[in-house]
């Protein structure tokens, strides 16, 4: 297919790939048609693309551990803190 472009909408798509956002003018008008198909959808009162796709309902699996640094079944020591161990009264 082939589409001439106003000299106005020339400018625009290389003032986008000037950006470095995008290597083509390919790249630059697939990302708007893309645009238009995700509002194309919103006008028909498609409620999904507003929301994200797989909501998030717990954690993954692994993740304290890799967080934490600690290994399955080793029970979590605190170390002596030193003179930051002892904590004076308040009141």
């Amino acid at each position: 297919m082939n589409v001439s472009l106003t000299p106005e909408l020339e400018q625009f798509i290389q003032r986008q790939i000037d950006t470095g956002k995008y290597n083509s003018p390919e790249e630059v008008i697939i990302r708007g048609i893309q645009l238009l198909a995700i509002m194309e959808r919103f006008d028909q009162g498609s409620v999904e693309v507003l929301q994200p796709t797989k909501p998030k309902t717990e954690w993954m699996p692994g993740f304290f551990e890799e967080v934490i640094g600690g290994w399955v079944g080793e029970p979590l020591v605190r170390e002596p803190q030193g003179e930051y161990e002892t904590r004076e009264t308040l009141f």
